[in-house]
């Protein structure tokens, strides 16, 4: 018996060919995931790029703000301070 023949045996009485089309398809549908997968990565990259910047800018305007107060305070307090020394 063939080495060949001996492996179609074993792995029952499907064809070589059958078994290489069985294996063609699933790396087929395997690659056709890989696709879906990179496609949602990029997807979320976007998402994530955007939601970034907002949370860049919502901290900075919250800085801005805080600054604002405090400048503010200051200025209001400066004629006590100036004239108690």
């Amino acid at each position: 018996m063939s080495e060949n023949q001996q492996g179609s045996n074993m792995m029952g009485t499907i064809p070589d060919g059958e078994r290489l089309a069985r294996v063609e398809g699933k790396v087929e549908h395997i690659e056709r995931d890989i696709v879906d997968i990179k496609q949602d990565v990029r997807e979320i990259r976007k998402d994530m790029s955007g939601l970034f910047k907002w949370m860049i800018g919502i901290m900075f305007g919250t800085v801005v703000s805080i600054l604002g107060t405090i400048i503010s305070v200051v200025i209001s307090l400066l004629p006590y301070l100036l004239n108690h020394h």
